[in-house]
């Protein structure tokens, strides 16, 4: 649609559902080390992308838990906070955190859910990694000479 409103332009869509604005990142820096330089990137962020980014044991539970035995053989970048607060990218296969009781009980998948909201509430400070990579694609457009818009985005 929007390559329709903008004839002159060439629009490129690096769009994927279920990416993170980490790996929306990682596949622009791929871009400019292949492409000319685009004049203009539009970045979506969304408050619901936060766990995507840090890869909490939440989100990785409900994309196995959607998706299956095809995320077993995948590994997906995340990114969280090392040493001396530093943050990381890290590269790591889907893994099911879940025992084998909380796969055959609803008590103990219930208690393993309470876990996991707790982490994400205290363990991975999702929004500030969020920031750390919304940052990244600023610094990198005001280096490179792109305009960059950021466009909020939501669940109805």
């Amino acid at each position: 649609m929007l390559q329709e409103k903008l004839k002159d332009y060439e629009v490129v869509n690096f769009g994927v559902i279920g990416y993170s604005n980490l790996q929306s990142l990682i596949q622009f820096r791929e871009a400019l080390e292949k492409w000319n330089k685009p004049d203009l990137v539009i970045i979506n962020y969304a408050a619901f992308q936060d766990v995507r980014n840090t890869g909490t044991r939440y989100w990785i539970e409900r994309m196995r838990t959607s998706a299956g035995y095809y995320l077993r053989s995948i590994k997906v970048h995340f990114m969280r906070f090392m040493k001396n607060n530093k943050p990381e990218i890290i590269y790591m296969p889907w893994e099911s955190h879940l025992g084998s009781l909380a796969h055959h009980s609803a008590l103990a998948n219930y208690l393993d859910s309470i876990y996991n909201s707790l982490l994400d509430d205290t363990d991975y400070n999702s929004h500030e990694i969020s920031k750390v990579i919304i940052k990244a694609f600023s610094d990198l457009c005001k280096i490179k000479g792109i305009t960059l818009v950021i466009a909020g985005i939501g669940l109805n």
